[in-house]
């Protein structure tokens, strides 16, 4: 028996239900992580198989827009992709550090993508991290403005009083494939198996033709007037805009709405924040 598992907002489960419910002997079950069981009652006719990617692969490549993928090869050692995404921007810039509870300093500042930390020059040239980034309110460099808070670092894309869009933005090590048959690589270790990474592009024990594997990962949030950061889905949304959840709803049923889509998730904060 084959069985799909997916992940979407809850819109997009409701959505993808709909679709599949007059294919016939289908399952749907879900979790309250949004994870989608799709399995046949009975063994699937070729016929329903090919229906069932056709409606999934539009979704499937929606997921995926978020996603970039790195491959290191252990003879080719082709990271230099990898490595020219380590940086947020080009070169450090000129940056604002404002404490909660200390003046407001200034320093060539960077994001490293890999790290999910923010770096410094020292006077003698020295890179390094911010220590105690909890005690640091907020960092502006040039017009981008970014929130510490218990996911990492925030990067703001709304400058609104309340009801602000943030996102989070990092490139993880997943693990490795080995070749395998015809020249293609199978993956045959997971990022939690792998004990010894040497630094953040380069990781040791790997055997003769392998690919190390990083993928980024783009997480959305949305802030209250507080500055309490919530993951986006449809229930964050309306509990920061509890006063307008009637236009939402119409909204919503106007729209379809991708909460892990960035230009879905303005249109719907400019709607908001215009009514």
């Amino acid at each position: 028996m084959c069985c799909f598992v997916l992940r979407y907002s809850n819109y997009q489960s409701v959505r993808f239900r709909s679709k599949i419910s007059w294919i016939g002997e289908w399952k749907v079950k879900s979790d309250p992580f949004n994870n989608i069981f799709i399995y046949p009652d009975a063994k699937p006719t070729p016929m329903r198989l090919l229906i069932f990617m056709i409606l999934c692969f539009p979704m499937l490549v929606s997921n995926a827009q978020n996603t970039k993928t790195y491959r290191i090869n252990s003879i080719n050692n082709d990271s230099g992709n990898l490595r020219t995404s380590k940086y947020k921007y080009p070169d450090f810039k000129e940056g604002l550090v404002i404490f909660v509870n200390q003046p407001t300093g200034t320093s060539l500042l960077n994001y490293n993508n890999l790290k999910g930390q923010f770096e410094f020059i020292t006077p003698a040239g020295e890179v390094l991290e911010l220590a105690k980034p909890e005690t640091i309110k907020n960092i502006v460099i040039g017009t981008d403005t970014f929130y510490y808070s218990t996911k990492g670092w925030l990067e703001a894309l709304t400058h609104y009083q309340n009801g602000n869009l943030l996102r989070s933005f990092l490139i993880k090590f997943n693990g490795t494939e080995k070749k395998g048959a015809y020249g293609t690589y199978v993956t045959t270790a997971a990022a939690s198996s792998i004990k010894s990474v040497a630094d953040e592009t380069v990781h040791q024990s790997i055997s003769v033709d392998e690919n190390a594997v990083y993928a980024s990962s783009v997480q959305y949030y949305i802030s209250d007037k507080m500055y309490i950061f919530l993951p986006v889905n449809r229930k964050n949304f309306y509990k920061v805009f509890s006063s307008k959840q009637h236009l939402m709803a119409g909204y919503l049923q106007d729209h379809h709405v991708r909460f892990s889509n960035f230009e879905d998730l303005s249109k719907l904060i400019q709607f908001l924040h215009g009514q």
